[in-house]
């Protein structure tokens, strides 16, 4: 997930990672699925500046990319489990 983050850095500018691994307590309390990638340090949470179509395009373009998930405002999830979005 690094390298994807550091690929999203050169192409789009300054990300601001806002989550990584979270225990199960900090997980539950943010609203995380039961078996979030988070847990197991197996996903990224940032915010990005660039049009939302755009990011989500090359995000999907990464093979190390399972999960993907925009939020408004710049807020993006990525993850290495299966292929998805929610």
């Amino acid at each position: 997930m690094k390298r994807v983050v550091v690929r999203v850095s050169e192409r789009f500018g300054h990300v601001t990672v806002t989550s990584t691994k979270r225990w199960w307590l900090e997980n539950w309390w943010k609203g995380g699925a039961p078996h979030s990638k988070h847990r197991s340090c197996e996903a990224v949470d940032f915010n990005v500046r660039g049009n939302p179509r755009k990011v989500i395009a090359f995000l999907k373009a990464q093979r190390e990319v399972g999960g993907y998930k925009y939020y408004p405002g710049g807020h993006y999830h990525i993850d290495n489990g299966r292929r998805r979005t929610w």
